[in-house]
């Protein structure tokens, strides 16, 4: 589980989220229900031989969606997401960025955009 750094009992997210590809959005899961789509960087461990085949991190997201893009790449190579239910992680959310900035904004729009494209084929985001 991963909570909020400034508030440790309050949890954050169940380590990752799910994404509505028609709204292009994701939500953090909180309950057990909630469908996985990708794990969170700051919950993120993956193994070698899954990064030999897939390649790292993708430069071009920066610093925000790259986390969703390396899990859809792993699940769409044959790989299985999964967590570790007795992990406790604290979060310090914004730490890098900062909240509400125009830099984080902007960075956070432009890697989402790229991000659905690559989902999506054919959309129609720009």
């Amino acid at each position: 589980m991963q909570y909020y750094y400034d508030e440790p009992s309050k949890i954050l997210a169940r380590g990752g989220d799910y994404i509505n590809k028609w709204l292009a959005i994701s939500r953090h899961c909180k309950k057990p229900t909630d469908r996985l789509d990708y794990i969170h960087g700051a919950c993120l461990f993956m193994r070698a031989t899954m990064l030999k085949q897939i390649g790292l991190l993708d430069e071009q997201f920066f610093i925000y969606w790259e986390d969703s893009d390396i899990s859809f790449r792993a699940r769409n190579a044959g790989w299985k997401l999964a967590l570790a239910e007795k992990a406790h992680i604290l979060h310090k959310e914004s730490a890098t960025m900062g909240k509400q900035s125009e830099f984080s904004d902007y960075h956070h729009a432009k890697s989402g955009i790229l991000f659905f494209k690559n989902i999506i084929p054919g959309a129609a985001l720009s």
